[in-house]
């Protein structure tokens, strides 16, 4: 759900990316949907407490969401963020690399 919601808010719709998230969240105890689901959507609304907080709780849970950020796009709204530099850190990943403003990715 949260690719649909990125393109949708892209676009602009953003009622149809509010109801991407009520349909997601009414679904929210599936096993299926890890804390990362709640991050892009998160993110893909503009949440980024939230999304901060789901990055908390992947990590207290061991989810594998490091790898995720090297080169998403979606993560450059929140880079330059003190809190996402201590979560870098807190999961031993390069700060300098991942809060650069291209978050490693080749130019």
């Amino acid at each position: 759900p949260a690719t649909a919601a990125i393109v949708y808010r892209d676009l602009g719709d953003t009622a149809t990316v509010r109801a991407i998230v009520r349909e997601a969240e009414s679904g929210r105890s599936s096993p299926s949907r890890g804390h990362n689901t709640w991050v892009d959507l998160a993110l893909a609304t503009g949440d980024t407490a939230r999304a901060f907080a789901e990055l908390e709780a992947a990590t207290a849970a061991r989810e594998f969401w490091p790898g995720l950020i090297v080169a998403n796009p979606m993560f450059d709204s929140v880079r330059s963020s003190p809190h996402f530099a201590a979560l870098l850190r807190s999961v031993g990943l390069d700060v300098a690399l991942f809060t650069s403003p291209g978050g490693g990715r080749p130019h």
